[in-house]
């Protein structure tokens, strides 16, 4: 049987309950907090207290679509995750290119360095952490092809996790 990868770890599919299928529980970064104050989402305290609400209405399980380098914090997530029994299924991937003005990497890396990263995360641990994310955040694509909005296209073949 297949698992479903969350933040602390497997679960089986019948553990997954009501799932809420595109959250933004933590958004943590300087750039978004100078630049779009209005979407910065630091704090803990107040992700816990919105996803128990949705616990106490029958969710059981969120995806996190915060992608890498542009906000998410993994641990900050697994936090919620064991504060208020929730599953968080965490993403990989990127967002689109103004979220990466801090992160020029982000523009010059390959299409295999990329690849390597997101599978990176999900198969061996998210920012360095023992937390992985199953989920793949892509803006526009097409099989064979990630499309970035302003960005162009970068072939990226597809790839087996």
């Amino acid at each position: 049987m297949t698992s479903i990868r969350t933040v602390l770890g497997d679960i089986e599919p019948d553990q997954l309950g009501v799932t809420y299928l595109h959250e933004h529980l933590i958004i943590d970064h300087p750039l978004v907090a100078d630049r779009f104050p209005h979407i910065s989402l630091p704090s803990v305290d107040e992700a816990v207290g919105e996803v128990a609400r949705c616990a106490d209405a029958g969710v059981r399980a969120m995806v996190d679509a915060m992608p890498c380098a542009s906000g998410r914090n993994v641990l900050k997530l697994a936090e919620v995750s064991r504060r208020t029994g929730v599953s968080v299924i965490a993403a990989t991937g990127l967002h689109t290119p103004k979220y990466y003005a801090g992160a020029p990497w982000v523009f010059e890396a390959s299409a295999d360095a990329l690849a390597e990263l997101f599978i990176a995360d999900i198969t061996g641990g998210i920012d360095h952490f023992d937390y992985t994310g199953p989920v793949v955040r892509a803006p526009h694509t097409v099989p064979g092809y990630s499309r970035w909005r302003r960005w162009g296209t970068l072939p990226m073949p597809p790839r087996s996790v």
